[in-house]
């Protein structure tokens, strides 16, 4: 992670996020995972708390990146059991956006679970929010009742599916 706001817990700070070049952070960058293309946009984050519902999660989230930085979030969760699968999606609204929440994020402790293993950040498979969104309405339409939807937001706000779906 870069310098870090919070010396026992990782990270840069959201005053951070806006202020420094792209190239100084990722001159300054010492985490665990490689530094993605610019063009990245969507990122799978590994080693999310078990425990960590989405709103856990967001706001550990927004310590270091501005919700007006992404427009998408999934944490998917296990059926069977109360809990997440250490696994989420969060997509960025562009390039630079999500390069600077790269940075932030990729070896980051966990706010709510600081004894958790880091997080670890990479590309996902599925890029950008309208071949995310097409997944999710794909897989939703599949099944009667959707019970872990992902969560949308416009300039930093929460919205609904309808908000954002064509």
């Amino acid at each position: 992670p870069l310098a870090p706001a919070n010396p026992a817990r990782g990270g840069a700070g959201v005053a951070e996020f806006h202020r420094a070049p792209l190239h100084e952070l990722r001159s300054r960058y010492r985490g665990p995972d490689a530094v993605p293309h610019a063009d990245t946009l969507t990122f799978l984050l590994r080693h999310v708390p078990r425990h960590y519902t989405v709103e856990e999660m967001v706001a550990d989230i927004e310590e270091v990146v501005p919700s007006v930085a992404f427009d998408f979030v999934h944490l998917p969760r296990d059926r069977r059991r109360v809990w997440n699968i250490t696994l989420a999606y969060i997509n960025f609204v562009d390039g630079e956006a999500a390069l600077r929440a790269f940075f932030a994020l990729s070896g980051r402790s966990w706010a709510f679970a600081p004894e958790a293993r880091t997080c670890s950040v990479v590309p996902a498979r599925l890029q950008g929010l309208k071949a995310n969104l097409a997944h999710y309405m794909h897989r939703a339409s599949r099944r009667r009742a959707v019970e872990n939807p992902p969560i949308f937001f416009r300039e930093g706000r929460r919205v609904e599916l309808s908000d954002v779906a064509p």
